[in-house]
C-alpha cells in the first residue's frame, strides 16, 4: 500500500534531503527552476507531498495554490519519483486536496508526456524554446 502524505511545512527541512533529488530531476527534465521551487516549499506557500510505501519514499511532488482570472487553481509544480505504476494513482489525492481547497482546476507545469499517463488532463498552453 502506497500512501500520499502532505509534509507539514514545519517538517519540510527534515524530509527535503530525502526527496530533493526527485524534485531536482523533475525540474531538470521539465526546464523549471529548482532553486525557486525549493525556496517556495521551504519558505511557505508551496506544499511538499510524498508517496510512501511504508519502507521508502517512492516520489515527491510540490503543489502551489493561485488565483487566476478569479478562479482558484492548484498547480502541480513538480513531480518526480520511481515506480510510477505504484504511485501514479495518488494524483487523485492531490485532486481531492485541490477540490477541498475550493480550486476550480488542477494544472501541471511539466513535460507534455504527462498528458499520456494522466486521464482527464488536456493541453491549455504550450511553452516553446529555441536554444541559442
Amino acid at each position: 500500500l502506497v500512501e500520499l502524505l502532505c509534509i507539514e511545512p514545519g517538517k519540510v527541512d527534515e524530509f527535503w534531503p530525502h526527496v530533493s533529488h526527485f524534485i531536482f530531476e523533475a525540474m531538470e527534465r521539465g526546464g523549471g527552476d529548482y532553486s525557486s521551487v525549493e525556496e517556495s516549499v521551504k519558505s511557505g506557500p508551496a506544499l511538499l507531498w510524498i508517496a510512501w510505501d511504508g519502507d521508502k519514499i517512492l516520489s515527491a511532488a510540490v503543489t502551489s495554490l493561485h488565483k487566476i482570472n478569479g478562479k482558484r487553481i492548484c498547480t502541480i509544480v513538480a513531480c518526480g519519483g520511481d515506480e510510477w505504476t505504484r504511485f501514479g494513482h495518488l494524483i487523485e489525492g492531490l485532486e481531492k486536496y485541490a477540490k477541498d481547497e475550493g480550486c476550480a482546476a488542477v494544472r501541471i507545469n511539466g513535460r507534455s508526456g504527462w498528458q499520456r499517463v494522466l486521464s482527464g488532463y488536456r493541453t491549455r498552453q504550450v511553452v516553446i524554446e529555441k536554444a541559442l
